[in-house]
């Protein structure tokens, strides 16, 4: 009796797996692959990233930028695009010894990082080859 029980379950979720697949039930949601450049004062950005935020709650999608270039899968819609290059702090003179001081921090200006402005609407009817051209003074 157990050996059927087992064979019996084991069928079933084998079953399940196969109707889920067949219904799409595991797509997830629609996607569309993003590539692109950044530059900073002209020359290409690189050991960066380039987050994708649709401000609904969940977390941002993250693109590693190497060289100047990035590319990756995005979910589509609408989302605040923010950057980010994190380099080693420099050490703060003014904090006592006891002050925890963040180890890196973003060496672009924060109107590209959770200051953003910039937005794209991503779809997979309209070409993804972006570019981002970012200056470190205005």
């Amino acid at each position: 009796m157990r050996k059927r029980i087992h064979r019996s379950s084991i069928a079933g979720v084998v079953l399940a797996h196969i109707l889920a697949a067949a219904c799409g039930c595991s797509q997830g949601p629609e996607t569309v692959t993003v590539t692109g450049s950044v530059t900073l004062d002209g020359s290409p950005l690189d050991d960066a990233r380039i987050e994708f935020d649709s401000g609904d709650g969940a977390p941002p999608e993250s693109l590693v930028v190497t060289s100047g270039a990035f590319s990756g899968n995005v979910v589509v819609g609408t989302k605040t695009v923010r950057f980010f290059a994190l380099r080693p702090s420099k050490p703060n003179p003014m904090l006592s010894p006891t002050d925890v001081q963040n180890p890196f921090e973003n060496i672009l200006p924060d109107r590209y990082g959770y200051d953003s402005a910039i937005t794209i609407d991503l779809s997979v009817d309209d070409p993804t080859n972006l570019s981002y051209e970012l200056e470190s003074k205005r």
